[in-house]
């Protein structure tokens, strides 16, 4: 059983990146597949589809990521405020967080002058 799907997606995500594997197939959530959007249009990822059946499953295509950091932990959730959000856009990648809106980057909840819990952070 796993506790975090989200971090084990991450981390699945850079092994398959390191291992030069041009494909992965992880179980789907929701979660995991709106995720994998903003991935995509950040490019990070080259593109993804949902198998049907019994067991659906995510498949990702040519995942690029340097490193993924989950910030926000089952045991720890972390949570900011549209003023706090200031400091997680500094610096290269993208910081992805949970609003009442959906999942967004830092930029586009900071811009809409939403808070929310911070996911992960992307390189």
């Amino acid at each position: 059983m796993m506790s975090d799907p989200l971090a084990d997606l991450l981390t699945r995500m850079k092994n398959a990146c390191m291992a030069k594997h041009r494909q992965l197939a992880v179980p789907h959530s929701k979660l995991k597949e709106a995720l994998v959007k903003l991935l995509v249009v950040s490019k990070h990822v080259a593109g993804y589809e949902v198998t049907k059946g019994e067991k659906p499953s995510l498949i990702i295509k040519q995942p690029r990521l340097e490193t993924a950091k989950r910030l926000s932990k089952p045991g720890s959730r972390l949570y900011a405020e549209t003023k706090e959000l200031f400091r997680y856009l500094r610096g290269r990648g993208i910081t992805i967080l949970s609003t009442s809106k959906g999942l967004m980057t830092a930029r586009e909840a900071y811009q809409q002058k939403l808070g929310g819990e911070l996911l992960c952070r992307i390189i």
